[in-house]
């Protein structure tokens, strides 16, 4: 009898070590598992949050590639993107698309006589003040080159296009910013070219501009400080 459970307990024994080293090697299981989906979930989490970097990033580029450095309105880049969505806009709703191309008056003698960072900060002052004199939601100002800006007005009529070109004349004159060698003025002024379609199949954001342009150039051969319609 003693022998059997001697032999008995020893059976118990084996049996209760190997009960406990399975119980052992399945929580050392679970808890691995558990540890790797924690690294699993902060990993992922972390991929979230570069993905999410590189979409601001990326977003924060084309941004900048659309933005003019000196005085923070769009630059041509944007004008020929906005151009063509609202030329294919107004195309379909048949709607009018007016634009205005100006130009600063002598402004290269305004450089040569003051300097060239003064020049920079009448370039600034005058998108400010184009800025507020663009009222309507969705018109867009640019700086499209030079001393050249560009006022893009979705839907508005000639009229309403000499409206708003006649106010920037005025809130410029206002400014009375001084210019010593701008002939008879002595003071800041633009000339206009304003131009009123309503887009076909053949209007392309080149034949646009180039209406837009035409206008201000008989602007400035009218004697400059002036608005021209095409």
């Amino acid at each position: 009898i003693g022998l059997v459970l001697l032999a008995f307990c020893a059976l118990m024994l084996y049996v209760s070590d190997k009960t406990y080293l399975t119980f052992r090697n399945m929580i050392a299981l679970t808890w691995e598992r558990e540890h790797i989906a924690q690294e699993l979930g902060d990993l992922t989490g972390s991929l979230r949050e570069r993905n999410r970097q590189l979409r601001d990033a990326r977003s924060q580029l084309t941004a900048l590639a659309n933005v003019d450095e000196l005085t923070g309105l769009g630059n041509r880049r944007l004008v020929n993107s906005v151009l063509e969505k609202e030329i294919n806009r107004a195309r379909r709703a048949g709607s009018n698309l007016s634009l205005i191309l100006l130009d600063v008056d002598y402004f290269k003698n305004y450089n040569d006589t003051y300097g060239h960072p003064a020049g920079d900060v009448v370039l600034q002052k005058l998108g400010d003040i184009m800025q507020q004199a663009s009222t309507r939601a969705g018109e867009v100002v640019a700086r499209y080159g030079g001393e050249e800006f560009i006022l893009i007005l979705p839907g508005a009529s000639e009229a309403s296009a000499m409206r708003t070109a006649s106010r920037l004349r005025e809130m410029i004159s206002e400014a009375n910013i001084l210019h010593e060698n701008a002939g008879g003025a002595k003071r800041i002024t633009v000339s206009q070219g304003v131009v009123t379609i309503t887009p076909d199949g053949a209007h392309q954001t080149s034949d646009l501009i180039a209406l837009a342009d035409k206008a201000l150039y008989r602007a400035k051969n009218s004697g400059r400080d002036t608005i021209a319609v095409h």
